[in-house]
C-alpha cells in the first residue's frame, strides 16, 4: 500500500473515531440533562403552578353553594309552613 494511501486511511479513521467520541459525549450530556430535568419537574410544577389554590377555591365554592342551598331550603320550609 502506498504511503499516501496509508496516511489518508489513518486520517479517515481518526476522523471517524473523533466523530464517535463527539456522539458519545453528546449522548452522555443529553442523558444527564434529561435526568436532571426529569427530577426537577415535580418541584417546578409545585413551585410555579397554582393548582393547590384552585383546588382550595373549588372546595370553598362548593361549601358555599351547599350552605346557600340549605338556607334556601329552610326558608322555603318556613314560608310553606306559614302558608298552610
Amino acid at each position: 500500500m502506498p504511503e499516501e494511501t496509508r496516511q489518508n486511511t489513518l486520517y479517515m479513521l481518526e476522523q471517524i473515531a473523533g466523530t464517535v467520541q463527539i456522539y458519545k459525549s453528546t449522548k452522555a450530556a443529553s442523558e444527564a440533562a434529561t435526568n436532571y430535568m426529569a427530577r426537577r419537574v415535580p418541584l417546578m410544577v409545585d413551585l410555579y403552578s397554582n393548582v393547590k389554590d384552585v383546588d382550595e377555591a373549588i372546595k370553598i365554592r362548593k361549601n358555599q353553594e351547599k350552605a346557600l342551598m340549605g338556607l334556601f331550603s329552610s326558608i322555603g320550609l318556613l314560608t310553606s309552613a306559614g302558608c298552610t
